[in-house]
């Protein structure tokens, strides 16, 4: 694991939601319309019938198949990164990186939470020297 692997979570985390979306509009749409008919007794008064079906989707199914392949690889990452965080042994590492990656906050607020000022140079390296070492 690499610093880079985590300042990519908020983007693989993005890019995650958008594939969802993208792989909803590939999916098979149920559609209905009405016709006219009659009944197959007299009185043969016309009268209206509703149809239900699913939109053809085959077109799409090469994309979705690969918009699935590309979120589970995201997952997948995603999850290497959760498990690569309980093995730090070191909890104001552990902290850090929580604060940091995945929850976004700033250097300086980080820095707060953890050492109880807002001097980010210390959370920052830190971190610099931990991801140095392994």
């Amino acid at each position: 694991m690499t610093i880079r692997d985590f300042e990519q979570i908020f983007a693989l985390r993005n890019e995650a939601a958008d594939l969802e979306r993208r792989i909803r509009r590939c999916e098979v749409e149920a559609v209905a319309d009405t016709v006219t008919g009659s009944s197959r007794e007299a009185p043969y008064q016309p009268q209206v019938i509703r149809i239900t079906g699913v939109e053809s989707a085959d077109s799409s199914f090469p994309m979705r198949v690969k918009l699935v392949a590309r979120r589970e690889r995201i997952k997948k990452l995603l999850a290497e990164i959760d498990d690569f965080i309980d093995t730090v042994e070191d909890s104001d590492v552990r902290l850090i990186i929580q604060l940091r990656y995945i929850d976004g906050d700033s250097w300086r607020v980080v820095a707060r939470k953890v050492y109880g000022y807002p001097c980010e140079d210390r959370a920052r390296m830190k971190i610099t020297r931990f991801f140095a070492e392994i």
